[in-house]
């Protein structure tokens, strides 16, 4: 079952630097992503989880918002 988190929220499904396997809905106000459980890794260079997976509903302090998603 898909999970699904607002353009607001400031978490790994929404930021730049999360990879994972994720969507963004027709208008660009939600990040979908297959489970509650998803994971992805983080690519921030400045952040200690560099290469590390984090679970989608995961934040810190260098998030950057998803071009995708609408602002």
């Amino acid at each position: 079952m898909s999970h699904s988190y607002p353009a607001s929220w400031k978490n790994c499904a929404t930021c730049a630097y999360w990879v994972g396997k994720r969507e963004a809905d027709f208008f660009t106000q939600w990040s979908r992503v297959e489970s509650i459980s998803a994971a992805g890794k983080c690519m921030c260079r400045k952040s200690g989880f560099m290469n590390r997976e984090k679970p989608a509903s995961a934040s810190c302090s260098y998030y950057l918002k998803w071009a995708v998603l609408q602002q």
